[in-house]
């Protein structure tokens, strides 16, 4: 029994560990994604999500982001293989994508004043 728990305890030290070492876009992108598979409201958990996302990019001193009219089938399609494959990978780089063209946006209205 003690075995059992010192294992677990080792596991759950290294999940720890990892969570401290991911760059705070992943961080945003996992807390994303899995909140909204785990899907704990009958309504809002898209909202939600995204907030908790932003959230996170903020207190790492990136801007939010938003997801444009254009690009919600590509969101929903990234967000959906993440959530019934496990492969965060295309989320991720969805995520970054649009984390450049928001940067991208904030430095071409700075270079207009």
């Amino acid at each position: 029994m003690r075995e059992r728990l010192a294992l677990q305890s080792i596991r759950d030290s290294k999940k720890v560990k990892y969570a401290f070492k991911t760059p705070p876009l992943g961080k945003a992108c996992l807390l994303h994604a899995k909140f909204v598979n785990i899907h704990p409201f009958s309504n809002g958990n898209g909202i939600t999500s995204r907030l908790l996302m932003n959230f996170e990019l903020m207190k790492s001193g990136f801007p939010p982001i938003t997801i444009e009219k254009d690009d919600r089938f590509k969101y929903y399609e990234a967000l959906d293989i993440s959530g019934t494959e496990g492969d965060y990978e295309p989320f991720l780089l969805f995520i970054a994508e649009r984390e450049v063209k928001t940067l991208e946006n904030y430095l071409a209205f700075l270079k207009d004043l």
